[in-house]
């Protein structure tokens, strides 16, 4: 196997230079696309949350001002609670999953550069001993798979709750109106 011949020190150096700044950016990108979808997946937990929330507080007071004996439909009412109760509470682990999948995330792209940078210094590094770099960034690679893995399960599992939490505001709206579907 031919040896590539070195680039006097200088070119190496500018070469290097140009490199890091490419991962640079590139890690900024990365970063900037991570929290825009942070930023919606926030504006989508706050809204289930003040759906749900809103709800428990909403519900009684509704049914108080439309004249209905809240003792008359207790059960019915409470289970319209239950389910807003329900809805807050997968709310506050969706965002608990939601903030686990960012840092899991963030991880991630820090694996990237860091991949980036030890195959950069495999090709700078004119000894590279028994495939140093080559290890490095292989174990790199290895954690951010595994990184990238937990990241979509967590967002997909938050995503889930997001929607059921949802669903039992729907659905607690619905047990609501039937309330006043029986009122007279």
């Amino acid at each position: 196997m031919t040896e590539l011949p070195l680039l006097p020190i200088d070119e190496r150096r500018l070469a290097h230079e140009k490199w890091a700044h490419a991962i640079d950016v590139l890690d900024n990108i990365l970063l900037r696309a991570l929290d825009a979808s942070r930023a919606f997946a926030k504006i989508a937990l706050q809204t289930t949350f003040l759906l749900n929330g809103g709800a428990i507080v909403a519900l009684p007071t509704f049914l108080q001002l439309a004249g209905v004996k809240f003792s008359d439909h207790r059960d019915v009412a409470l289970i319209a609670i239950g389910l807003f109760v329900i809805g807050l509470i997968l709310s506050g682990i969706a965002n608990a999953i939601a903030l686990a999948g960012s840092v899991a995330a963030v991880t991630q792209i820090s694996q990237m550069t860091v991949i980036a940078r030890f195959e950069r210094a495999q090709r700078d590094d004119p000894t590279n001993k028994a495939g140093k770099w080559q290890q490095l960034a292989a174990d790199a690679a290895k954690k951010r798979d595994k990184k990238a893995r937990l990241s979509l399960f967590l967002r997909w599992t938050a995503v889930g709750l997001v929607i059921t939490a949802f669903l039992c505001f729907v659905a607690g709206i619905l047990v609501g109106a039937a309330i006043l579907s029986g009122v007279q």
